[in-house]
């Protein structure tokens, strides 16, 4: 179980990286890096959404679909390109 639950964190942290990296290189207006970042980032968290569904515990479930709500909000349906 704990390395499931590591593998998770690594792969949503990265999704975490991922965005903050995205929204940098979009201050700097480097916007195929953006695209790039942001990319990564959905796909890291959709990841880490998949192996969280093996989880019981509702709390690593809630800061995924906060995350994911974040980023349709910030990008429409989710599509980055």
């Amino acid at each position: 179980m704990w390395k499931r639950y590591a593998k998770f964190k690594r792969v949503y942290y990265t999704s975490v990286c991922s965005l903050f990296l995205g929204q940098q290189s979009e201050e700097q207006q480097k916007m195929g890096e953006r695209v790039a970042y942001y990319n990564n980032a959905h796909e890291m968290l959709e990841q880490a959404i998949k192996i969280a569904k093996n989880f019981d515990k509702s709390e690593v479930r809630l800061p995924i679909h906060v995350e994911f709500a974040g980023f349709k909000a910030r990008n429409g349906n989710g599509n980055f390109s």
